[in-house]
């Protein structure tokens, strides 16, 4: 059987770490054989592009805010976001 988690990519390595660590001992002790395969990060693999920038493979944190918002996110988001729609006359006189 396989199974699919999808964790949040915003969690820190050392939160993801751990979660991992307890899903695999939750299998251990039930007695069940796991074996846990993370996927690869594809920036890992351009060692060979020529970006002038120093480590540019290890410093591309922003990468893990990508992703998608469900739709009750993005509603609640733009909703948030509805006063600044809003224009104050009277400021602009």
């Amino acid at each position: 059987m396989q199974l699919t988690i999808d964790l949040p990519d915003i969690l820190p390595k050392e939160k993801t770490s751990s979660l991992i660590q307890k899903i695999e001992q939750m299998f251990i002790t039930e007695g069940i054989s796991v074996q846990i395969k993370l996927p690869t990060d594809s920036w890992d693999k351009l060692d060979n592009v020529d970006t002038e920038i120093q480590n540019f493979t290890k410093n591309h944190n922003i990468y893990s805010l990508s992703g998608t918002w469900t739709e009750q996110q993005s509603d609640e988001f733009l909703s948030i976001l509805s006063d600044f729609s809003q224009i104050d006359k009277e400021l602009w006189q």
